[in-house]
């Protein structure tokens, strides 16, 4: 289960989001903010697959767009496994879309503090002075900035790209808590999905121990029904199998020194060795050598009368399964069961 939220955001927008995510209430997100591209075309070392962000974490991943994502990003993405959250226009992530659409519809050039900090940066895309007052005044009448409160210079800044532009300007005070619903709708959305997932996980691990139990007493059921003592020995196999997931196992019944019989899953055997291994096993459980398996005596510690042992078990799944515990002793591995 992945514990974290990667967010991607534009730089733009650092200082309002640090401002909201920097409380302890936030501790399992993780912000990384992207070059900002508010040019055309984007240039090439600001394409997002140019971008090495995207390969720090294996967290599971939001990036947060708007008109700037390409068709080569949107695929980006995509191949990535990154959901995108995206927005017509960036300024909707700080006031609602019938707010912006009006402003827009009003002929406003909407700013935010973080653009307003580098606006002489962009204004060197649009050509000389001249040029940019031209571009500008083919649709905007006025400049609006939404002022968050996070930069105590931005009205400064305005009123110097007011004057560059040669445009009027208002401010609106919006605060950052629009901001936030925004951020915090995705991050809560994510967090419930995260715990459904660990909740549905939970659910199926006890349905599949519910389901081995119910197969092993139907197994262990059909044992008093065993008519022969070979066909009693593969229906024990069985039930060792389902249960432990061994690919291999072996059952040496002893009688006597004379009379000692092995079964063997999935091959029958014969083989000497392992009878006489399992001969001299006395003890009540032990790991294999290899620890993916273990073996077990059923009868007197000193005189078993029979040995079971398993090759190739898929422990960490029984240990979550089952709820055993591995402990060692004097460096030797045991298995405890309850």
């Amino acid at each position: 289960m992945l514990e974290n939220l990667q967010l991607y955001i534009c730089e733009h927008f650092k200082a309002d989001t640090e401002a909201i995510l920097s409380s302890d209430n936030y501790t399992d997100v993780i912000v990384s903010y992207f070059p900002a591209r508010c040019i055309r075309p984007i240039p090439a070392e600001k394409q997002l697959e140019s971008l090495s962000l995207f390969d720090k974490t294996d967290d599971d991943k939001l990036f947060c767009a708007c008109s700037c994502l390409t068709i080569p990003d949107k695929a980006f993405l995509h191949n990535k496994n990154i959901k995108k959250l995206h927005l017509p226009n960036c300024s909707q992530m700080f006031a609602p879309q019938g707010v912006i659409n009006q402003l827009i519809k009003d002929g406003a050039y909407i700013i935010t503090p973080g653009w307003l900090e580098k606006w002489k940066v962009w204004v060197n895309f649009w050509g000389d002075k001249e040029q940019a007052r031209q571009m500008l005044s083919e649709s905007v009448t006025k400049l609006v900035l939404l002022d968050t409160g996070v930069d105590k210079n931005c009205i400064i800044n305005l009123k110097d790209f007011s004057t560059y532009i040669n445009l009027p300007f208002e401010t609106i005070p919006i605060g950052l808590e629009y901001y936030q619903l925004y951020l915090e709708n995705e991050i809560l959305k994510w967090r419930l999905k995260k715990k459904n997932d660990v909740e549905y996980n939970h659910d199926l691990s006890r349905r599949i121990v519910q389901s081995d139990y119910a197969m092993a007493l139907d197994l262990m059921g059909n044992l008093t029904r065993a008519g022969k003592e070979n066909e009693l020995a593969k229906r024990i196999i069985d039930v060792f199998v389902m249960l432990f997931a061994a690919q291999k196992v072996h059952y040496l019944a002893v009688a006597n020194s004379n009379d000692v019989r092995l079964w063997s899953f999935p091959v029958e055997t014969e083989d000497n060795e392992t009878k006489e291994r399992l001969l001299k096993f006395t003890q009540s459980l032990a790991l294999t050598e290899s620890g993916k398996g273990f073996c077990m005596t059923i009868g007197k510690q000193l005189n078993p009368e029979s040995s079971f042992e398993l090759f190739e078990s898929d422990w960490n799944k029984m240990s979550n399964l089952y709820g055993s515990e591995m402990v060692l002793e004097q460096k030797k591995p045991w298995w405890k069961f309850w």
